[in-house]
């Protein structure tokens, strides 16, 4: 060899040596991972590239290679960071795991849009221990469970506008201050939801509260520093065990109208973004007939289900279809008739229903609309929204929310009292997945009372303020009371009689509670 030639080879060779030493230096911290990490938790790996491209957030450079301890494999989308702590600036990327199965997880990073030298082959591995942890929401049937195989039934309350509250859904807002946020936060927990529902995307709903994911106006870059807000409050709804409902895209904002690459940019930057987040679940759209067409929702939730390697639940949210919103439901009517209307159990993307029976709905309208889904879907239905709460306590609202229980519902939105269902969820271990709309065993079931039941073991019974007559198989059942103003103690009940439950005060509603156990 040359010695020369040599030389000046092996100059070349040490450059090129120092780059990609430095790209290891840089990536060194996605190889020290914690050694365990609790099951449904997350796992964050973080990555310095070298490629730069154009648009970080078209063009993704990292791709991430999983081995299950069982070996299923899945490759799941990094993102990108910019600086890692919010700036534009920068070429950082990271990739979040959130591992379902106890035991050894191995990784590698394969070649993305563009490949990245640096990068690929780059690989390491985690332990998932299990320490108990419930998980996120998964379908079982009509109803919802935890990833641990605990029946859940979901409740919120995102149009709460009492003491001046503004809606949960603009909580992620730049506009709402911080004491506004603390204090939304307070009074849903004071009502003890399980469920919030989140805007990602906002320009015109709640008098134009804008939540902008976007950098200014350029809908396919994201603004990272608003990123770096979302993901604080999303870890903080997470710290207080609030399941998160990510709506995509608001209503009254026009976005229906946007080219279908534009609303994948932000459904695949926000899957790989925030799904690894065990707590979250997915709204495509508020309304979509109000400005989407069906193969528009339709191409969404296939892409976004392409994207959802945690198998968070999605769906989309509809147009009220009763009485209520009367001119909404005769466009909605007319929409369904010129462009087709949507079965939520023949979209193999839907996991579940939301639907809304109209912030004017009654509790027949509630509990009707529940039935209907009931006997025509195989997938758990969300009744999001049958009223808005302006005060402390709504008496329609409260009978809304029970009629949506008793219709076979899977869970709701909104509410009044609800600490006192959440309560009572709690007192007696309702086995509501259990439970099948029965108003035909009370006598006016399905107008001043409403009834749900597994014959023969239980029976659920609520009263708008008449007594209960009903048709029970078996005998020697436990009985109770319970006041659905109230967190109160069930009140047992003592009469020999169990064709007609005198209520203990005619002059408010009462639920009834029979039990073999």
């Amino acid at each position: 060899m040359n010695l020369q030639n040599g030389c000046s080879i092996g100059l070349s060779s040490f450059f090129l040596f120092l780059f990609l030493l430095a790209a290891a230096y840089d990536n060194a911290l996605a190889q020290q991972e914690p050694v365990q990490i609790p099951r449904y938790e997350m796992l964050e790996l973080r990555f310095q590239a070298q490629v730069r491209v154009e648009n970080p957030f078209t063009d993704y450079l990292l791709k991430v290679k999983l081995a299950a301890p069982d070996g299923h494999t899945r490759v799941i989308d990094g993102f990108f960071a910019g600086d890692g702590n919010g700036g534009q600036a920068g070429n950082i990327w990271k990739a979040r795991i959130s591992p379902d199965q106890p035991g050894v997880w191995s990784w590698q990073l394969v070649a993305g849009d563009v490949e990245d030298p640096s990068l690929i082959g780059q690989n390491g591995s985690f332990e998932c221990i299990d320490t108990g942890l419930s998980g996120g929401i998964r379908a079982q049937g009509r109803f919802f469970q935890l990833q641990n195989g605990t029946p859940v039934f979901l409740q919120g309350n995102f149009l709460d506008f009492s003491n001046g509250l503004i809606s949960t859904h603009v909580l992620m807002s730049e506009q709402v201050s911080d004491d506004m946020r603390q204090r939304i936060l307070k009074r849903q927990l004071e009502q003890g939801v399980n469920k919030i529902n989140v805007y990602l995307a906002n320009k015109g709903d709640y008098k134009k509260i804008k939540v902008w994911p976007w950098l200014d106006d350029d809908l396919m870059r994201m603004d990272l520093r608003r990123w770096a807000d979302f993901d604080r409050y999303i870890r903080m709804l997470k710290s207080v065990d609030l399941f998160t409902e990510l709506w995509f895209f608001a209503d009254d904002s026009g976005f229906g109208k946007l080219e279908q690459r534009e609303k994948n940019q932000l459904f695949r930057y926000a899957m790989a973004r925030t799904s690894a987040f065990s707590h979250t679940l997915y709204i495509i759209a508020l309304e979509w007939q109000e400005g989407w067409s069906l193969e528009s929702v339709r191409q969404s939730g296939n892409y976004i289900q392409q994207r959802n390697p945690w198998g968070r639940l999605l769906s989309v949210h509809n147009l009220p279809s009763k009485k209520a919103d009367s001119m909404r439901s005769f466009f909605s009517g007319v929409y369904r008739s010129l462009f087709g209307s949507m079965k939520y159990s023949n979209e193999p993307w839907a996991d579940f229903i939301a639907s809304q029976a109209g912030n004017g709905a009654n509790p027949q309208d509630v509990n009707s609309l529940a039935i209907e889904l009931a006997k025509k879907e195989q997938i758990p239905h969300l009744s999001e929204e049958f009223g808005i709460l302006k005060k402390d306590q709504n008496l329609r609202l409260m009978r809304n929310m029970w009629a949506n229980l008793l219709g076979g519902a899977a869970g709701g939105g909104t509410g009044s009292n609800i600490a006192a269902l959440m309560h009572f969820f709690e007192l007696t271990g309702l086995p509501f997945q259990r439970l099948q709309p029965a108003n035909h065993l009370c006598r006016n079931g399905g107008k001043e009372v409403f009834c749900a039941a597994e014959p023969e073991r239980y029976y659920l019974v609520y009263s708008m303020g008449v007594d209960i007559e009903l048709d029970i198989k078996g005998d020697q059942y436990r009985g109770y009371w319970y006041d659905p103003l109230t967190a109160g103690s069930l009140r047992p009940i003592s009469q020999e009689d169990q064709e007609v439950f005198r209520l203990p005060d005619k002059s408010k509603d009462w639920v009834l509670w029979l039990s073999k156990q």
